[in-house]
């Protein structure tokens, strides 16, 4: 089990960090595929920024295969945060939870990820890990920045 690197662009795969940093589309620079034929193209241009032409590396990831297979991936690097704290919150309603969930990401704080999980979704957690989790709509956060922004978001927000 497990995943590459051009995998994860063959599939224009996401995953909770989404939130943050994009998704692979958004975090990939160029590509090297080789197509159906044997030719081997590098989907980026020279230039950093270029309107001249189709967007071939865009084109390329979510293709899943079916234009040319990745052998050579160039990624934006992220930096990685000082501190990072997860938090989780039960609501009576999805309504709820999503109000809240929105009322956050608009609040200013930088969330790296999000997740909204249905009472379904935590009894299966709870099934599958011997939980015992209230069994309400979830929200699961992670905030990153520095302790001090974080501690002082908290503060005036929860108190």
């Amino acid at each position: 089990p497990g995943a590459t690197i051009g995998g994860m662009c063959a599939t224009r795969c996401s995953g909770s960090l989404a939130v943050r940093y994009g998704t692979m589309r958004d975090n990939v620079i160029n590509l090297k595929v080789v197509l159906a034929n044997g030719d081997v193209v590098k989907t980026a241009s020279r230039a950093r920024k270029s309107a001249a032409g189709y967007d071939l590396t865009r084109l390329i990831i979510g293709s899943e295969g079916t234009l040319g297979i990745i052998t050579e991936v160039t990624l934006r690097l992220q930096k990685i945060p000082q501190h990072s704290v997860v938090a989780t919150c039960n609501f009576p309603t999805i309504k709820d939870a999503a109000d809240v969930a929105i009322a956050t990401m608009l609040s200013g704080i930088q969330v790296s990820r999000v997740e909204l999980l249905d009472e379904v979704q935590v009894r299966a957690v709870n099934i599958a890990n011997g939980k015992n989790l209230p069994e309400l709509p979830t929200l699961m956060f992670e905030f990153i920045g520095t302790r001090e922004m974080i501690s002082l978001f908290a503060f005036n927000t929860f108190l």
